[in-house]
């Protein structure tokens, strides 16, 4: 029986042209993130860990229930373990910038329009 060999895609490419990308990598990926954990870690890929329910600090920060809203971007601050998203809302009143503190598991407004 023939051997079936894998190629295990291990870093990220933007630059290269899909026809020319060498073994391992590859020019576009979904639910993952590069790492800069330190030397040598350029451009290694990492899972994406998967969703964490988040409570709010008190009661005037929780996401409100029942109205239609979206997440419409998400920025990452891990030297400081933040995560700040923002959320749009059919109800003008309930545009909102979240943070998210990934210690704590905690969240809180930081803007809302």
């Amino acid at each position: 029986m023939a051997a079936i060999d894998k190629i295990i895609p291990k870093r990220l490419n933007y630059d290269g042209d899909e026809r020319t990308v060498s073994n391992g990598d590859m020019v576009d990926a979904q639910n993952v993130t590069t790492s800069v954990d330190g030397k040598g870690s350029f451009s290694v890929l990492k899972n994406i860990k998967g969703t964490i329910k988040g409570d709010a600090i008190n009661e005037s920060n929780e996401v409100p229930n029942g109205i239609g809203q979206c997440t419409i971007g998400e920025v990452s601050d891990p030297q400081r373990g933040f995560i700040y998203y923002a959320v749009q809302s059919e109800n003008p009143n309930f545009h909102t910038v979240y943070q998210y503190n990934t210690i704590t598991e905690r969240d809180r407004i930081v803007l809302r329009d």
